[in-house]
């Protein structure tokens, strides 16, 4: 079976980075790379505090591939505590 734009993990993880970037452009997102490559999960850092903004739960990339860009957003500020 061959892999659709829907389940490239790398596509997801962009769009990741990009919506925290359209929130805050200093924040940096780190995934955990020890996952198998079709789980994503993920942190949001903040380099000029030291801080960890926020931590995903563990999510299959095909999942975050059918939400929204509102959704995601919605998720990133979530899982922030509403603090992006």
């Amino acid at each position: 079976m061959s892999e659709t734009k829907k389940d490239n993990y790398k596509t997801e993880r962009e769009r990741i980075r990009s919506t925290v970037r359209a929130k805050d452009r200093n924040l940096i997102v780190e995934f955990d790379d020890a996952r198998v490559p079709n789980w994503i999960k993920f942190r949001i850092d903040d380099p000029a505090t030291g801080a960890i903004i926020g931590v995903s739960g563990e999510e299959h990339v095909s999942v975050i591939a059918d939400w929204t860009e509102d959704h995601l957003a919605q998720y990133v500020s979530a899982i922030s505590n509403n603090r992006i």
